[in-house]
């Protein structure tokens, strides 16, 4: 999938909208008020953070070690409902 497709497939989901609370990027996809997809979009830094229940991450974590890890960016806290993918 490329980005427009992941936006197209993320945009979807019943209410969810495109949301820019940081700027430019990430690109974000909300239901509500909860963010649920942020698309890091530039080329040399290209990845994906996906928020889902803790079961589910722990799962692809260890399913793809070397391509889905904890939310890079979150508190540590979150970071069980958050997932990075990179290419």
């Amino acid at each position: 999938m490329n980005t427009v497709e992941i936006i197209d497939y993320c945009l979807s989901k019943p209410g969810a909208y495109l949301d820019f609370p940081f700027g430019e990027i990430p690109v974000c996809v909300k239901v509500g008020n909860r963010l649920f997809a942020q698309l890091y979009t530039k080329p040399q830094n290209y990845k994906i953070t996906l928020n889902c229940d803790k079961n589910t991450g722990e799962y692809y974590r260890g399913l793809y070690p070397d391509v889905v890890v904890r939310g890079y960016h979150c508190p540590l806290i979150q970071q069980p409902y958050y997932n990075t993918v990179y290419p």
